[in-house]
């Protein structure tokens, strides 16, 4: 679906999500709307993500966050597990951090449901991926 936000530098934006609820968790593949450059959800993570929760009610502890990158030049079609931190003052997700996992990852996460489900899938994908920087 077509999410509207404002971008890190005030613009506004949208970029297209796909939502899977499963129980336990709620996983979220991000990417940019079709013929943009990715850099927009990737500069905004912290701030789309805290507009996703806020809009659909879901506390940040439920939210698994895919980045889709489809134009990526060094890694095609990258896709990205995003972890946040929490920054009490502002009530807001903080300081996301990727790492970079694979299609088939996000595939083998969407057949499983509850939250021991999920702990050991990203235990397992962290295992087998690398991390990259904010």
């Amino acid at each position: 679906m077509k999410f509207d936000y404002v971008r890190y530098d005030g613009t506004p934006a949208a970029c297209d999500i796909d939502v899977h609820r499963r129980e336990g968790f709620t996983l979220v593949v991000v990417s940019e709307e079709d013929g943009h450059r990715f850099g927009g959800i990737r500069e905004s993570a912290d701030e789309l993500a805290t507009l996703f929760c806020r809009k659909f009610n879901l506390g940040p502890q439920w939210l698994v966050w895919i980045e889709h990158d489809e134009y990526n030049e060094v890694c095609p079609d990258a896709w990205y597990l995003v972890t946040f931190g929490f920054n009490w003052s502002k009530g807001a997700l903080a300081d996301p951090k990727r790492t970079l996992t694979t299609e088939r990852h996000v595939a083998d996460l969407l057949e499983r449901d509850g939250a021991v489900a999920l702990a050991l899938w990203k235990e397992r994908m962290m295992a087998q991926t690398v991390a990259v920087g904010g």
